[in-house]
């Protein structure tokens, strides 16, 4: 399973645990950006290292549920 797939698998059981809180957008919202950050480190070192990298795609859906925070502050 490639980095892609284990990403769009880590955003649904997130969505899915933050049901169960008792501030599910908090925590949506808290767990998306470290996600996201995360994503964009991943591609950095990719891209520094020559492996493939995170498609565009997946990096701006991650940005556009929520981690837009974590997206502006991995591109500082």
């Amino acid at each position: 399973m490639n980095f892609n797939c284990c990403c769009y698998l880590l955003l649904i059981f997130t969505a899915l645990g933050c049901i169960f809180t008792s501030h599910p957008f908090v925590i949506w919202f808290l767990l998306v950006n470290i996600l996201t950050l995360a994503m964009y480190g991943v591609d950095k070192m990719a891209a520094r290292r020559a492996w493939r990298r995170v498609p565009e795609s997946t990096l701006l859906l991650f940005g556009v549920v929520g981690g837009w925070g974590g997206a502006i502050a991995a591109q500082q």
